[in-house]
């Protein structure tokens, strides 16, 4: 059972300093930090175009988080149409589209344009205001991880806000939430499921599971690579 909200809402700030590790993104490590900013917003971009549409503000909870080429779409849906059409939403947004099949993978909608631009890439990065034709994105997988389930009321959501931020407390203790001031890990919870959007080659799976589970109200971790 979860414990009652503290009466206050703890804002996590956090501030970008020092070196970055290569690898977390697939470009340059002086754009690294840039590319930290570029990714809230996004996140703050992908929020406020969800929330825009109606059907999708009342009938669903998601939150999308973005973390270098990959993107989390994670929450809740009343309907399958719905929930595809969140993804429809969200592709369209950062100018992709899924490659045949199920996979995960994605490419730019103006792949051709891209191919010719590709030595750009790197120095052009992540431009959300800039987006266009003459652009490449640099999502590259899209994860939907939104369920078919009714959404809970605001009393839940604001639970969510508050185990989001306990566990990542959790996770900062451990050293493991960011690496000199870069993120190597993201929270986000829903009805008290914790999805971790994280890096495979520099997240031990198993322990940070265990370090989230540890928290009082994770009801579920889903780790995502």
């Amino acid at each position: 059972m979860r414990k009652n909200i503290p009466g206050f809402v703890l804002i996590t700030l956090l501030v970008v300093c020092g070196s970055a590790s290569a690898g977390l993104w697939p470009f340059e490590e002086d754009n690294v930090i840039e590319a930290v900013f570029d990714d809230k917003e996004l996140e703050l971009g992908l929020f406020k175009k969800l929330f825009s549409e109606p059907v999708i503000r009342k009938e669903s909870d998601v939150k999308v988080l973005s973390m270098g080429d990959t993107i989390l779409i994670a929450g809740v849906a009343k309907s399958t149409e719905l929930r595809n059409e969140i993804e429809k939403v969200v592709l369209a947004v950062v100018d992709v589209k899924r490659e045949a099949g199920d996979a995960v993978l994605a490419k730019p909608a103006n792949s051709q344009a891209c191919e010719k631009k590709k030595q750009h890439l790197f120095n052009e990065r992540r431009k959300f205001n800039l987006r266009n034709k003459a652009k490449c994105s640099a999502v590259r997988r899209v994860f939907n991880r939104v369920v078919i389930s009714q959404p809970g009321d605001y009393l839940s959501r604001g639970e969510d806000a508050v185990l989001t931020a306990q566990v990542e407390l959790a996770l900062m203790k451990q050293n493991a939430l960011t690496q000199e001031g870069v993120p190597l890990l993201k929270v986000a919870s829903i009805g008290g499921v914790v999805y971790v959007l994280g890096n495979k080659n520099r997240n031990n799976e198993k322990q940070v599971v265990e370090w989230v589970e540890a928290v009082d109200g994770v009801s579920h971790v889903e780790m995502v690579y």
